[in-house]
């Protein structure tokens, strides 16, 4: 949850993960899959994905280890199907976007992009 909640194992890992952090500072996890949980990913992640391939989910820290820590401010998370890489939420109508992103914080960067690119300072705080 945006209240300081980290994404991890209360939502459910799927069935790889990995970790890295780059150069540059960016802290990735990415979690695999299988096809057959096509369904618990669209709904715990807001993106429509089909039962037709392996399916990824990518927790993405924009300032690494630094501080908050917290989706919806520093992490956000992005869903890899055979539509490309798509931001969490990207699927939703704009009430229940707004409202993760409120709640959760999963499906901030798609309130972001939603917002022609503007943060919104309640978000931030």
């Amino acid at each position: 949850m945006k209240n300081g909640s980290k994404y991890g194992n209360e939502k459910g890992i799927g069935s790889g993960v990995v970790g890295f952090t780059t150069i540059d500072g960016y802290a990735f996890t990415i979690d695999t899959w299988s096809f057959n949980h096509a369904e618990n990913v669209t709904n715990a992640f807001g993106v429509n994905v089909t039962n037709n391939s392996a399916i990824v989910v990518m927790a993405v820290d924009v300032n690494g280890f630094k501080k908050p820590n917290t989706l919806g401010k520093d992490v956000f998370i992005y869903v890899m199907t055979e539509r490309g890489l798509l931001p969490a939420g990207i699927d939703c109508p704009d009430n229940e976007v707004e409202e993760n992103c409120r709640t959760k914080g999963y499906f901030c960067f798609s309130k972001i992009m939603k917002n022609n690119w503007k943060v919104d300072p309640e978000d931030v705080r």
